[in-house]
């Protein structure tokens, strides 16, 4: 939503781009849709009225500008005024899946980090592979400190869907006792705890977790808390997979746990 403060009764004429370049409009009369020479593509009227206006179908995260002129005659304009916003990321599909193998910048496209404790960033290890790294490479321990999280992309998953997240880690001999809190963030808000993964072991290791309370707009993050060691604790190939539903039940005599319906992981192991 653009928002000014008109001069009186003003009209204006508002254009949009992506790279921030802006050509003077001509002695015509603009509307909706038209283009002018730099590509600017005119949002609205040359006669529009009012403080405020909605622009609508935009890419998600990707960065807008904006030039509004006032009208001074029936085909005149000011000089204008700029601005300029990003939208948020879309709702990703699925299938989704993150090696990380193509990222080029501290953290994937439309991943964030809740910038508290330390960073996250992509490094890489192991004959070129790329993990996600949770700690860094320094040498003092850390002991007990926590790690941002690292946060996906919005995943459009629908509601009390039968899936489940399948991800590696990797671990440097040098640290121990770390421990891997796997969280999720729906559409209701808040961030609850998915899976605890303690004493996580040294080198790769796979894990799966079967997803909670699945809605559209449905996000991951993964926050290590640092034991002892100066090593570094990272994470890789993540990926949403299938789950399935067994219904478990004891014989004539004795009880069995877990019971009734239970989901699991796709080629997970269950313990009774």
């Amino acid at each position: 939503k653009l928002t000014w403060n008109p001069f009186g009764s003003q009209k204006v004429l508002i254009v949009r781009n992506d790279t921030n370049v802006f050509s003077t409009p001509q002695m015509r009369r603009y509307f909706a849709g038209d283009t002018l020479p730099e590509g600017e593509v005119v949002i609205s009227s040359y006669r529009f009225y009012g403080n405020s206006l909605f622009d609508t179908g935009l890419e998600g995260n990707k960065t807008y500008y904006y030039k509004i002129y006032c009208l001074l005659s029936d085909t005149t304009f000011s000089s204008g005024i700029t601005c300029s916003g990003t939208t948020l990321c879309n709702d990703t599909e699925l299938p989704y899946s993150e090696n990380f193998s193509n990222v080029t910048s501290p953290m994937p496209d439309c991943w964030t980090t809740d910038n508290s404790g330390m960073g996250c960033e992509v490094v890489t290890i192991l004959q070129q592979e790329k993990v996600l790294s949770l700690t860094r490479n320094d040498t003092s321990s850390h002991t007990g400190s926590r790690i941002s999280k690292a946060i996906t992309m919005p995943i459009d998953i629908p509601v009390d869907s039968c899936l489940a997240l399948s991800f590696y880690t990797y671990r440097e001999a040098s640290t121990s006792s770390d421990t891997l809190y796997v969280m999720y963030h729906n559409q209701n808000g808040g961030w609850n705890i998915l899976e605890e993964y303690t004493n996580i072991s040294t080198g790769w290791s796979q894990h799966k977790t079967v997803l909670k309370n699945t809605t559209p707009n449905y996000r991951i993050a993964f926050e290590l808390h640092r034991g002892n060691g100066s090593g570094m604790t990272a994470i890789d190939s993540i990926e949403i997979i299938k789950a399935h539903v067994l219904n478990v039940s004891a014989g004539r005599e004795g009880t069995i746990t877990p019971s009734g319906n239970v989901m699991v992981a796709d080629g997970a192991d269950i313990d009774f």
